[in-house]
Order: C-alpha cells, then sequence, then structure tokens
C-alpha cells in the first residue's frame, strides 16, 4: 500500500473538526463567545465608576446582594445547581436518543446534533454556566459585581426554563414523522445545493473516439463535493479537444486506486496537471454528509422505513410516512428536467441518478413490506407508481415499467385485502391511460392470480 496516501494525524484532526464545526459546534462556539464577551463587558461597567451605575448598584445592594459574601454564595449555588441539573438532564436525553436510534437508525442521532434548537439550548447552559464561573472569579472584598451576578441569576431562571422546554422538545424530535420530515426537507436541501453540478455539466459523453485516461484515487472516503471550478480552470481553453467522464457521484465510497474520472482527448494533449486536478476537485471525507449529497437523505428515509415495515419492528404507520415523503420527493423532482445539452456546459459528464434512486427506494420498501405482510404499505407503493406514473421522465418511466413486474412478484404472501385489490385496480388504469398496456395487463394478471388463491397465499 502506498504509505503517502494516507492523510496525517493533523489532516485527520482538522477534518474531523471542520465537521464537528458544520454538523454542531458553529452555534455553540458563538453564543459561548457572547457570554464570554457579556462577562468582560458587565464587568467593565461596574468597575468604571458611572453615576448611574452607581446609583442602581447602591440600590440592590439595599434590595438584594448585601455584601460581596452573600454575592459568592449566590453564584457558586448558581453555578453548582445549574452544571448538576444539566449534566443529568443531557445524560438521560442522550439516553433516550440512543433509544430512538436503536428503533430507527443512527440518523436520529445525526437529526438530533443537526437542529438549530438543540445547538442553541446546549450552547446557552455551557455558555450561562461559564458566564457564573467568571464573574463568581471576580468577586473579592473590594468589588463586588451586583449587577453582573442579578443578571446571572436572570439567566438561570431563563435556563430552567429552557431546560423544562429541551426535554419536551428532545422527546417530540424522537417521534417517527419529525424525524422523517427534517430528513426530507434536508434532502430537498441537499438538492438544491447540488443543481449548480447538474446544470453545469453533461449527462452522457460526445467523445467517444480518441486517447482514453484514467485518473485513480490516491486516497479513499466518500465522495462529498465536486469543485467544478477548479476542473474549469485546469480545462483552460481545451473544451473542444477533452473530455472528463466522472465514474463517481455525490456520496459514493471511493478506495484506494478506484477510477475516479476518464479524460477523453482528441489529440495528443499532456493530461498531467489535469488528472492531478481531478483527484483535488474530488473532495473525499471520512463520512457521507447530507449537505450536498440528496441520496444520502434518501437512504436515511428508507432505512427508517425497511427498520419499520419489516419485521425487525412491524410498524405500518411509520412506514407509510416514510413512503410518503419519499413520494413527496418524487414529486418535487419529477415537475423540474433539465434542459437540453449546449455548449456552455463544461465538458464534464456527471451521471446524475438521484431520480432513479428514488424509484428503487420504493422497490426496497415494496421487498420489506411483502416479506413482513403489510397490506397497507405494499398497496401504498403501488399507489405512488399510479398517481406518479404519467409525472415521471422518460427514463424513470421505463425503469417504473420494470420495477413494476418485480415488485408484483413480492405478493405471493400478501392477502388481497380490499386496499391492496384497489390499489392494483388503479395501478393498472394509471398505466392504461399512460399508453402502457403490457405493464398494466401484468398488474392485471397478479392481481387476478392473487384473487383466485382462496387462502391468499401461494
Amino acid at each position: 500500500m502506498d504509505a503517502s496516501r494516507q492523510p496525517s494525524n493533523f489532516s485527520k484532526f482538522t477534518d474531523e473538526l471542520r465537521r464537528a464545526f458544520q454538523e454542531y459546534l458553529s452555534v455553540p462556539t458563538v453564543i459561548i463567545l457572547v457570554f464570554l464577551a457579556l462577562a468582560a463587558v458587565m464587568i467593565a461597567i461596574e468597575k468604571s465608576e458611572i453615576a448611574a451605575v452607581d446609583r442602581l448598584r447602591v440600590t440592590l445592594t439595599d434590595q438584594v446582594f448585601g455584601d460581596g459574601d452573600s454575592t459568592r454564595d449566590i453564584l457558586t449555588a448558581a453555578a453548582a445547581t445549574l452544571i448538576t441539573i444539566t449534566s443529568i438532564t443531557f445524560t438521560v436525553l442522550l439516553l433516550a436518543v440512543q433509544q430512538a436510534a436503536g428503533a430507527m437508525g443512527t440518523q436520529i442521532i445525526d437529526q438530533f446534533l443537526r437542529r438549530p434548537i438543540n445547538q442553541l439550548v446546549f450552547g446557552y447552559f455551557v455558555g450561562m454556566s461559564i458566564y457564573s464561573l467568571i464573574v463568581l472569579a471576580a468577586v473579592h472584598e473590594e468589588f463586588n459585581p451586583i449587577l453582573s451576578t442579578l443578571l446571572a441569576f436572570v439567566f438561570s431562571g431563563v435556563a430552567l426554563y429552557l431546560l423544562a422546554a429541551l426535554v419536551y422538545v428532545t422527546l417530540t424530535q424522537m417521534r417517527p414523522a419529525i424525524v422523517i420530515h427534517a430528513i426530507h426537507d434536508g434532502t430537498l436541501a441537499a438538492r438544491k445545493r447540488q443543481l449548480p453540478i447538474i446544470m453545469r455539466t453533461r449527462r452522457s459523453p460526445r467523445i467517444n473516439d480518441g486517447g482514453r485516461i484514467a485518473v485513480h484515487s490516491r486516497g479513499d472516503g466518500y465522495v462529498g463535493y465536486v469543485d467544478l471550478d477548479l476542473l474549469d480552470k485546469a480545462i483552460g481553453g481545451r473544451r473542444q479537444d477533452l473530455e472528463i467522464v466522472l465514474q463517481v457521484q455525490i456520496g459514493s465510497y471511493v478506495a484506494l486506486g478506484d477510477a475516479i474520472a476518464e479524460i477523453r482527448t482528441l489529440s495528443d494533449i499532456d493530461t498531467a496537471g489535469l488528472q492531478e486536478a481531478i483527484r483535488r476537485a474530488v473532495k473525499l471525507g471520512r463520512a457521507r454528509d447530507l449537505q450536498y449529497d440528496p441520496l444520502h437523505g434518501i437512504e436515511q428515509i428508507v432505512n427508517i422505513g425497511w427498520t419499520t415495515i419489516s419485521t425487525a419492528q412491524q410498524s405500518p404507520i411509520a412506514g407509510a410516512q416514510a413512503i410518503d415523503a419519499l413520494r413527496d420527493l418524487l414529486a418535487v423532482w419529477s415537475g423540474n428536467e433539465e434542459g437540453a445539452e449546449n455548449d456552455e456546459k463544461l465538458p464534464i459528464v456527471y451521471r446524475d441518478d438521484i431520480p432513479s434512486a428514488l424509484l428503487r427506494a420504493f422497490e426496497s420498501l415494496a421487498v420489506a413490506a411483502g416479506e413482513s405482510r403489510q397490506h397497507q404499505n405494499f398497496a401504498l407503493v403501488l399507489l405512488v407508481f399510479a398517481k406518479m406514473f404519467e409525472r415521471l421522465p422518460p427514463a424513470q418511466r421505463s425503469l417504473a415499467e420494470a420495477i413494476v413486474p418485480r415488485i408484483l412478484s413480492g405478493m405471493g404472501e400478501l392477502v388481497l385485502t380490499t386496499e391492496l385489490d384497489e390499489a392494483l385496480m388503479v395501478l393498472a388504469a394509471a398505466l392504461d391511460t399512460a399508453g402502457s398496456g403490457a405493464t398494466a395487463e401484468v398488474v392485471r394478471q397478479a392481481r387476478d392470480h392473487a384473487h383466485n388463491k382462496p387462502d391468499g397465499r401461494s
């Protein structure tokens, strides 16, 4: 193995640090810094000998904080109580998250970390605790930070209320519908971020003759992003003479030595610099990231649906919610076909497989529904094909025609309930309307076969 391709410990650390701030630590860090600045500003104001501030300090001294010892006791009790309650509460909440993750998959943890409300509350608790400790450290015989202590007292009351709110919010976030909806929204956002890559590249190669040079990876990881600007700069004025056919997509796993691209040329061109540019442009990470990877979101929803539909959980409701979320993604993306290719696109071929991946996701969930004999969700998958068939682009419509007969082979163990019978009839009618009579006939034959089974089984 080429040892030079192994990332250094520092590179691993910076990659993990970048990911931590991207997923979770950015908001808490900002809030903690705000509390640090607030503590410094409040202490500076109280030491400034401003007349209005001094009068307010005297008034508060007569009413609440008599001397430095009282202030110190209050701050010590507030900080200790807040830290203790916070540690216990967060431990219990993390156990709840872990329990939910065991039922629906590790994407629960991803969602918990990425939610802004969780980041805000965690940052508030840590920042508030640090604020109290800084003010406590400033207390001495000649200085009693009354205003800073009063503010800490108010912040402590807000923190206790947020603690109660956090318990409710966390438990609510563990509901399958909420988790699926969050992943659904994240997947839509990821697709929007990915679209510039789709719009600037070609779907199929134009150069089929000439030289071909494979570009191999010198590292491993998941493709997180493709820097088209870097490739555009490396191509320069050679757009008519060469073409880069990417062999990977965002979300693909790349092992050491895997082919990540192929350079096709019409003339004898030195491509050494371009090969290095391709390796730098294809960004590899240690884990998949939903930011630019909608396929990751699709697979997360499928994972929830598969786990809950199959005999592992046998939860029809959560499975139906997963199917509904995937159908909405299909509905959104089916109405946004890419325009015809033109010369303004970069000479880069990027094979976009997201719409087809959605159809294969329904195929997988149909398999799970057949295995657990959940006729409700099997019927729901059939209705998805019935409602969406006419709206699919030609390539995905052909794929759907191939998928439907395959999933119907999984009906052998299903009872032909009224719901399933109606779904089959609706699907056959939709296929007839769209001009796919041969596939519609396959659906009718599957219905007749199930209808003629006296006990509903093969």
